[in-house]
């Protein structure tokens, strides 16, 4: 399965289906608001001002989440986020850790393994000295 070039789809984010495209130079996410009820929630000074912690003295590991969709081409996809939006005007974005991209016909509890290949990969643990 060839990844396609433009990773888009519908993220179910808090009950809704948010349109998301995610950019891989930056290895972000952005959800896009899909009404303008929406948007005009999501970009209200109340809703951009949620996330601000108000209490500076507090220091806490920044915590993951799941955010799991459908591709434009009709695969799954599951996103691990960092659990700190940004709001810019009512479109939020995340930071990826890493994603899972796979068929409608994969179930996720069936997967027990992964692999990941490449040269840096390799330099680091290379399959010869083990």
């Amino acid at each position: 399965m060839k990844k396609p070039k433009k990773l888009i789809g519908y993220i179910e984010y808090e009950n809704t289906n948010f349109p998301f495209q995610f950019y891989e130079d930056s290895f972000s996410i952005t959800l896009f608001p899909p009404t303008l009820e929406i948007w005009e929630e999501t970009s209200s000074i109340q809703n951009v001002f949620a996330g601000v912690n108000r209490n500076s003295k507090e220091h806490k590991w920044i915590g993951v989440k799941e955010l799991t969709g459908i591709t434009a081409d009709g695969r799954n996809i599951i996103f691990g986020v960092q659990d700190l939006r940004s709001n810019y005007n009512g479109f939020y974005s995340y930071s990826v850790n890493w994603y899972f991209y796979y068929s409608r016909d994969l179930s996720v509890d069936s997967i027990d393994g992964f692999k990941i290949e490449g040269n840096e990969i390799e330099y680091f643990f290379h399959p010869s000295r083990y």
